[in-house]
């Protein structure tokens, strides 16, 4: 299924439930290589959705109950946050920015991933379930 050579080293299966036959993306959840360019877990999320033949689509999230959160904090993760979704954008892949504040929490992530049918992406180490 891999085609680069790093690829492999990264991935890791999670759990041991049978795939989600129903799924309809390959979810990425980008929390730490805030780009949509030089992202080793984004081309993990890519290779294996056109192994699957199903689209890629990326989850960010902000929580303000981050500890050393701070308005330089925000001001960062929000700028990075406008220039990677315009990358991800330009290259056809579909992604969403939540700001999670109070009257807008939610299993958000939790409903994406469960639309994804083998792959789940998480930064680090890709973890397919």
């Amino acid at each position: 299924m891999m085609t680069h050579p790093t690829l492999p080293e990264r991935l890791r299966v999670a759990g041991d439930r049978p795939p989600n036959q129903g799924g309809r993306l390959v979810l990425y959840w980008m929390h730490s290589a805030l780009r949509g360019h030089e992202n080793l877990d984004l081309d993990v999320a890519l290779v294996t959705a056109r192994h699957l033949g199903l689209p890629v689509f990326v989850y960010q999230g902000l929580s303000e109950r981050y500890r050393f959160a701070s308005d330089r904090h925000y001001a960062f993760i929000l700028q990075g946050a406008r220039d990677a979704h315009a990358e991800l954008a330009a290259r056809g892949v579909g992604s969403a920015f939540h700001m999670e504040r109070p009257g807008h929490c939610g299993p958000h992530l939790l409903a994406l991933a469960a639309r994804a049918p083998s792959a789940a992406v998480s930064p680090g180490s890709a973890r397919c379930r």
